[in-house]
């Protein structure tokens, strides 16, 4: 970890020297030289959801300098093991399978001591050399990645670099900078700059594994640093304080999923995903035998795989809703453009049954795909393109109103709608030129349509609620990259860039408890990417999800507080699902709170 330390009175005579490393502040990037990676930017602030037009906060790359004037001593940290020792040489400090309860062999992630020197190197047992000089600190973090993310056994060099080789790895790792709006996790590489310790210069700088993070708090374990294997950092925010280290540059996160096939080949189209419930979710689909099929996650587990819900005929992707806990309605368009719908009841220990279908309407235009909402307890609004090229909609309040025209003028493609918290629907749609459309509704009516942007969409958009009131739109360009906008009743505010990498299809988004949003891509290979929007510190990410294939668009679905599903069809007409954010496991490791 620490290969060269030097004593402040060498400091002069080699302040000029370009061995010296840059000193990095909490927040900023790794340096960018010719033999290292440009980082990459984690989060910047765009202000409120509806108003995403800010541009994107880069931190910068500091200059190269001289070593500076030496922090006040403080008396623990690493610091403190400059006096005390970084504990007996290759005695275990913390076993592996106490900490890293999360990693399938965690008997080979414990921690050992590296003596009185922070110098102390060898390749003895248990690991050689296989992960770099035994018990420096790059050596546990490389052990760390190796077993927990399948990362190579080294790579980075000196404890500073991981952060600019991080994104590069086979498995690229997401870089989130200090303090710049996203707090680290349980399982992230903090990565620590050069810097002073008291009258040392540590050029290598330092890598600790977060253990877990609580309330005002992070806990590391770490080898080379303390005589525990342990520390506790403050946290304000996303902002770490590590007293007696070298500054912290940021922390690195693997965020692919793991993705799950549910069936093998029954899927026809784009499979949709709706939560009744915190903690249940149904995905109903256009089967390949012309029927509507659905499977439940119920109690923690999946049930019985592709029951069939309706008779054949199905025409169209299915639109579905919840009204209320323990029911699931879907609606679709028969091949001779009637609308349909089923409606599920859930029973003891997560049964459902399956109501009989009935016909609402006719009149639909051929291949359209219906779009439903719940915007109050029990009551539902479907939306659907006519044969007039326009939008209707039917509205359920107990009974069903009759179609209503939304006067929306001709619509190119499917609409999509969402009812947020208060009660608000919003639609979205384009017409044939590629202009975004827009219309909201309220208890006193429809306000009217508006056009939101002038040209460039080259998918369906998608529609999405963040916060009690908020509705945003979102949909990929004719580049190829992923735009946002709010959605108000004026049409809408101006709108930002989500991800400018190139994508294909339409992406899905889904609000979260935390008036958040996901959005999730389909990158030009077929793989899966999710950008998150938080409102407090802005857009998160694109950040790689899977490297699976996926032969549809997608639907995501908000199931439980701030969890994001996804869901699409794969080769040979198979259902397969994944986390859309990381975090998202539905039963995440317990935290621990070591004994005061």
């Amino acid at each position: 970890m620490h290969s060269s330390f030097h004593r402040l009175a060498l400091a002069a005579l080699l302040a000029g020297s370009a061995s010296f490393a840059p000193l990095l502040g909490a927040g900023a990037a790794a340096r960018t030289t010719a033999d290292t990676t440009a980082p990459v930017t984690a989060a910047w602030s765009v202000g409120a959801v509806v108003a995403l037009t800010a541009a994107p906060r880069i931190p910068t790359a500091p200059k190269s300098s001289a070593p500076p004037p030496a922090a006040p001593t403080v008396t623990h940290g690493m610091l403190a093991a400059e006096t005390a020792g970084t504990g007996n040489y290759g005695q275990p400090l913390i076993s592996g399978c106490t900490w890293a309860t999360w990693v399938t062999k965690c008997q080979n992630l414990t921690a050992y001591g590296n003596g009185s020197s922070f110098d102390d190197v060898g390749c003895g047992t248990p690991f050689g050399c296989e992960f770099g000089p035994e018990f420096q600190c790059t050596q546990l973090a490389l052990r760390y990645a190796y077993y927990a993310w399948g990362e190579p056994a080294t790579w980075g060099g000196q404890a500073y670099s991981m952060w600019s080789a991080g994104p590069t790895l086979p498995i690229p790792l997401q870089q989130f900078a200090n303090g710049a709006g996203v707090a680290p996790a349980q399982g992230d590489l903090m990565i620590f700059a050069p810097g002073w310790l008291g009258r040392y210069w540590d050029g290598s700088g330092h890598v600790a594994i977060v253990r877990d993070v609580g309330p005002g708090y992070v806990d590391l374990v770490e080898q080379n640093a303390t005589s525990s294997g342990t520390d506790r950092f403050p946290l304000n925010g996303s902002l770490v304080t590590a007293n007696g280290y070298t500054p912290i540059i940021g922390w690195l996160r693997q965020t692919e999923q793991t993705p799950a096939e549910l069936t093998a080949s029954t899927v026809a189209g784009t499979p949709q995903s709706v939560s009744d419930q915190p903690g249940d979710m149904d995905v109903i689909w256009r089967g390949t035998d012309a029927k509507l099929h659905d499977i439940a996650y119920r109690s923690e587990a999946w049930q019985a795989a592709g029951l069939a819900v309706s008779t054949a005929d199905v025409a169209s992707d299915p639109a579905v809703v919840s009204p209320t806990p323990g029911q699931v309605d879907a609606f679709w368009e028969d091949g001779t453009g009637n609308l349909w719908q089923v409606q599920s009841q859930t029973g003891y220990f997560g049964s459902e049954s399956w109501l009989t279908p009935q016909e609402l309407q006719t009149g639909l235009a051929p291949g359209s795909a219906p779009t439903a909402v719940s915007q109050g307890p029990g009551e539902m609004e479907v939306i659907w393109k006519s044969v007039d090229g326009q939008l209707w909609v039917n509205t359920f309040t107990g009974t069903w109103s009759g179609a209503t025209p939304l006067n929306s003028g001709p619509v190119q493609g499917n609409p999509n709608a969402v009812a947020t918290a208060d009660g608000t629907v919003g639609v979205v749609w384009r017409d044939a030129a590629g202009n975004l459309w827009s219309d909201l509704s309220s208890a006193y009516g429809w306000y009217g349509a508006h056009e939101i942007g002038t040209g460039g969409l080259a998918s369906d958009p998608t529609v999405v609620t963040a916060g009690v009131g908020n509705v945003d739109a979102i949909w990929r360009t004719r580049t190829g990259s992923v735009w946002a906008a709010g959605v108000t009743p004026n049409g809408g505010p101006g709108q930002v860039e989500v991800d400018a990498t190139v994508s294909m299809g339409r992406p899905a988004a889904a609000g979260t408890a935390a008036s958040a949003v996901t959005v999730v891509m389909q990158r030009a290979n077929g793989s899966l990417a999710a950008a998150v929007y938080d409102p407090h510190n802005g857009w998160v990410g694109p950040e790689q999800l899977n490297q699976v294939a996926a032969s549809s668009q997608l639907s995501a679905v908000s199931w439980y507080s701030n969890a994001v599903a996804a869901f699409w069809q794969g080769s040979g007409n198979s259902l397969w699902w994944s986390a859309a954010c990381d975090g998202c496991a539905a039963h995440p490791p317990p935290v621990y709170n070591p004994a005061p």
